[in-house]
């Protein structure tokens, strides 16, 4: 995820930013090898950012699989809800 982060302009700092102050906007709980939520969150600077996690409940552990500022083109105002 870093290389892409990178090449997206992402800093770990904006995600941690997001993940501790987003909400949880789409649940793929039946995902398979570990549930996956998508999270909306606006980091200080007002940049708002999806995060794809993965959630391990037995090791306890949050992954984040990918980071990415959603676009007009596919969210409909406030990047809540897909187009179409």
């Amino acid at each position: 995820m870093a290389l892409r982060m990178y090449q997206r302009n992402i800093r770990a700092k904006e995600v941690e930013e997001v993940l501790l102050s987003g909400e949880i906007i789409e649940n793929y709980s039946e995902s398979e090898p570990l549930p996956t939520y998508l999270i909306l969150g606006y980091t200080k600077k007002k940049k708002a950012l999806h995060i794809v996690v993965g959630i391990d409940t037995i090791d306890e552990m949050i992954w984040a699989i990918t980071a990415y500022e959603p676009s007009f083109r596919e969210w409909e105002e406030g990047f809540r809800k897909r187009r179409g």
